[in-house]
């Protein structure tokens, strides 16, 4: 499996304005991982494979939304 860096694109901004890049991306970025099914809805993912996807999707946010979104431990919750 390849090293996950997390500059491969932008952060979402806080004033979500990138956000359709963002999505396109992190999508992108989550299936070629094998962890697109993490973001749809009623998944059964196992845990392993959804705190992967959430540690991908943090780490594409600007710090003030990581911050804001901390609590949040399911990918599919992150992503709505």
């Amino acid at each position: 499996m390849s090293r996950f860096e997390p500059s491969d694109y932008a952060a979402l901004d806080i004033s979500g304005d990138n956000y359709p890049e963002w999505e396109m991306n992190t999508s992108i970025a989550l299936k070629s991982r094998g962890l697109g099914k993490c973001i749809i809805e009623r998944n059964d993912e196992i845990e392993s494979e959804k705190l992967r996807a959430i540690t991908i999707m943090r780490h594409h946010l600007t710090e003030e939304l990581r911050n804001q979104y901390l609590h949040i431990e399911n990918p599919r919750d992150l992503w709505t």
